[in-house]
């Protein structure tokens, strides 16, 4: 039992280990309309992320563009302070996206009760703000075949 103990445990460190996203600036050049490109490489739980941008030096790269007006009145510290605060959104943005496609693969997988579920609803409500005052009273209960019943809001 202890030795089960132990290969759970080093199974969640290891699986922890590889939470994370590692993001390196690997060339800044321009692009054809003059526009300034930060070349990035991701590195999310261990893989490389693959972009739609032919590699470069082997290596799969995101762009971020920016053109001198991004950077006006900047400090070198702080244009390089921009370009991390947009790297460090894109990273969030890969954690956030596998976050969502593993957890949506587990309840599809577990959604099979869903598979022909029916609901009928006969009426729907409109509420409406008829002395103008901002805050709804009275609602329509309307039906698919145009009638309709008032009703007072409190």
């Amino acid at each position: 039992m202890k030795v089960l103990g132990l290969v759970v445990g080093m199974m969640l460190m290891a699986s922890l280990a590889w939470a994370d996203c590692t993001a390196k600036i690997i060339g800044v050049d321009k692009d054809e309309q003059g526009s300034i490109r930060v070349k990035t490489q991701y590195i999310l739980d261990g893989q490389e992320v693959i972009s739609r941008y032919p590699q470069q030096d082997g290596k799969y790269y995101w762009v971020t563009r920016y053109n001198v007006q991004n950077f006006a009145n900047m400090t070198k510290a702080q244009v390089l302070g921009r370009i991390k605060k947009d790297i460090k959104a894109f990273q969030e943005h890969l954690i956030i996206d596998s976050f969502m496609k593993i957890n949506n693969d587990a309840f599809v997988k577990t959604a099979d009760n869903l598979v022909n579920a029916t609901n009928t609803e006969t009426t729907a409500n409109i509420d409406l703000d008829l002395n103008s005052d901002g805050i709804p009273d009275t609602r329509w209960q309307v039906t698919s075949d145009g009638n309709k019943t008032v009703v007072s809001l409190p």
